[in-house]
């Protein structure tokens, strides 16, 4: 019961690291980055030095992202 519990964080944890990667590639290439490659390096480097380490800021960067974009097409503050 714990392993089978324990996979499944792991599994988790990994589906959120790859829509966190993703999620930052997009908020970086069109507005902040112009070029593609350059988003790209950028976006792996902060996933290998702070995402991939500490697994906690993954989650915390995975809400942060998740309400950024949320709030970037939903827009309640217009009504």
């Amino acid at each position: 019961m714990i392993s089978a519990l324990l996979d499944f964080w792991d599994a988790l944890g990994v589906i959120v690291l790859l829509i966190v990667f993703i999620m930052l590639y997009n908020m970086f290439y069109p507005s902040i980055v112009s070029s593609q490659l350059v988003a790209l390096v950028l976006v792996a480097v902060i996933t290998f030095l702070v995402v991939i380490p500490y697994p906690w800021f993954k989650y915390l960067l995975f809400c942060f992202l998740f309400m950024y974009g949320f709030f970037q097409t939903f827009k309640p503050y217009e009504w």
